[in-house]
């Protein structure tokens, strides 16, 4: 009995973490991500919602963001798939840091305002 060989659609992509650095803090985060997303058939993710988002909390990465996920596409419609996964992993860190960055400054801002405001 011989065995059919799965076809490249049936094949499990294993998962592997990263971690992505904050360029501004230099925090770490940890994300997973499948090993080999070349190979898949769909196109990389421009995470454009996650880089809207990472605008509004924290303008400077968030615009690079927003850059990034611009580039993501326009590499998506012209087939460079290799390019697109660099640049789709570039708008997901960018996109993170602000986020966490924002999230940050505005706990900050929060407990400074409650704490003057507790004083009076």
């Amino acid at each position: 009995m011989s065995e059919a060989s799965p076809s490249e659609d049936d094949i499990m992509l294993p998962t592997v973490g990263c971690f992505v650095c904050c360029p501004l803090c230099t925090a770490a985060m940890f994300y997973s991500s499948q090993a080999f997303e070349i190979r898949s058939n769909k196109p990389p993710s421009d995470h454009l919602l996650l880089a809207i988002l990472a605008y509004l909390l924290c303008c400077p990465l968030g615009t690079a963001a927003l850059y990034y996920s611009s580039q993501t596409r326009s590499h998506n419609r012209r087939n460079e798939r290799t390019l697109a996964v660099k640049t789709s992993h570039k708008v997901f860190s960018f996109a993170v840091s602000a986020i966490v960055l924002g999230c940050i400054i505005i706990l900050l801002t929060m407990s400074v305002f409650l704490t003057v405001l507790l004083k009076r």
